[in-house]
């Protein structure tokens, strides 16, 4: 099975933080893995020395007052 890093990014695009890692099946569990993080920030997802995908932030939603 293939050892996955998972980067926060901030929002200039840089990692932030040390990165976790995940043992997954396949580039499919990490991107999902990925967006279970990804709350507010976008997360960059390597597999070895390989950008496997950038996942986007979910959309922040803001109560009218």
């Amino acid at each position: 099975m293939p050892i996955y890093r998972l980067f926060r990014l901030s929002s200039e695009g840089r990692i932030w933080g040390p990165g976790e890692l995940c043992d997954l099946n396949d580039d499919a569990g990490a991107i999902e893995a990925a967006r279970g993080l990804g709350h507010t920030y976008a997360v960059e997802v390597w597999d070895e020395a390989r950008r496997v995908e950038i996942v986007a932030p979910r959309p922040r939603f803001f109560d009218a007052q």
